[in-house]
């Protein structure tokens, strides 16, 4: 079994290693949830205006931005 000696670094405790993994996972879930969310939005225009006001619309919205 390997000590540490003098100039090496303990390794990291479980606990500060769970605290990352949730806010990992956290992060992830957040993610999915605005994704989500963007992609019912796209749908809901997509149903309520067609393809071509909802394209139209699209590439104003991008091109304002450039």
């Amino acid at each position: 079994m390997r000590q540490n000696g003098p100039g090496f670094a303990a390794p990291p405790h479980l606990p500060m290693r769970a605290k990352a993994t949730f806010a990992a996972r956290a992060g992830l879930w957040l993610a999915t949830g605005l994704a989500g969310a963007l992609m019912a939005a796209a749908l809901l225009l997509w149903s309520r205006y067609g393809a071509t006001v909802f394209f139209d619309t699209l590439s104003a919205g991008i091109g304002s931005c450039l």
